[in-house]
C-alpha cells in the first residue's frame, strides 16, 4: 500500500489544480499554479534525492516569480472560462478518480497510482486553460501545467525519475515559464495600445478622390 502522503500529495494537487480554475484574479491563479508544481513531488511514494527536488522546488517557484512579474503588466480581473470554473474544477476531480482507476488495471510493477490520478487531474485541468482560455496568461499557466502531467503520468508509467530527468523537467518548466512571460508582456502591451495597427480609414479630399493606398483618382476615370 502506498504511503498516505503519496496520496494526500494527490488530493492536494489536484485540488490546487481545480482552485486555479476557479481564480479569477491573475495572481490567485498563478499562485495556483505555483501551488501544483510544489505539491507534486509529494504524489511519489518515495521523495527523490535531496539535491534534484531542491532544484525542482526552485524552478516551480521561479515558474510562479516570473509569471507573477508577467501578471504585473496584464489585467488582473481575468475573464471566466466558458463553462465558469466550477464544471471546470469537477472535471478535474473526476479525473482523480479516472486516474487512479487506470492505475489499478494497469496493475503493480509500474510507478506510483497518486502520481498517475495527479497526472490525469492536471492535465485535465490544462485542457480548458489551452484550448478555451482568452488571455495569454491563462494559456502560459495551461502550458506549464502539461509538462508537470507528462513528468507525473511518466513516472506513474516507468517509476520514479532519475536525478537527471528531474532536473531536465524543471528546466524545462522554467524555460517555459520565461518565454510565456515575454509573450505575456507583449500581449499586454498591444491590447493597451489599442491592438495591432490598423490601416487609417480613407480620407476623401475632394470629389471622386481618395487617400487610400492604391485607390485611383475617380476624376481621372471620367
Amino acid at each position: 500500500m502506498e504511503p498516505a502522503l503519496a496520496a494526500a500529495g494527490a488530493l492536494t494537487t489536484a485540488a490546487a489544480a481545480a482552485a486555479l480554475l476557479q481564480a479569477r484574479s491573475s495572481r490567485m491563479a498563478v499562485l495556483g499554479m505555483g501551488g501544483v508544481l510544489v505539491l507534486s513531488p509529494l504524489t511519489l511514494s518515495a521523495l527523490p534525492p535531496v539535491l534534484p527536488l531542491a532544484f525542482w522546488m526552485v524552478a516551480a517557484l521561479l515558474a510562479a516569480f516570473l509569471l507573477l512579474l508577467a501578471a504585473r503588466g496584464a489585467t488582473d480581473l481575468l475573464p471566466p472560462l466558458p463553462l465558469g470554473g466550477w464544471p471546470e474544477g469537477a472535471f478535474v476531480a473526476l479525473g482523480l478518480v479516472l486516474g487512479w482507476a487506470v492505475a489499478t488495471v494497469a496493475g503493480p510493477g509500474r510507478g506510483p497510482s497518486s502520481a498517475m490520478a495527479a497526472g490525469v487531474a492536471v492535465a485535465i485541468a490544462a485542457v480548458p486553460l489551452i484550448a478555451f482560455s482568452r488571455d495569454a496568461l491563462r494559456t502560459a499557466i495551461g502550458a506549464v501545467l502539461v509538462l508537470d502531467a507528462a513528468g507525473l503520468v511518466a513516472t506513474a508509467l516507468a517509476g520514479t525519475p532519475s536525478q537527471l530527468e528531474i532536473v531536465a523537467l524543471a528546466l524545462a518548466v522554467a524555460a517555459a515559464a520565461e518565454g510565456s512571460r515575454e509573450i505575456i508582456v507583449l500581449d499586454a502591451r498591444a491590447r493597451a495600445s489599442g491592438g495591432p495597427a490598423a490601416w487609417p480609414e480613407p480620407r476623401t479630399t475632394g470629389p471622386g478622390r481618395s487617400d487610400a493606398p492604391g485607390d485611383v483618382d475617380q476624376t481621372a476615370r471620367t
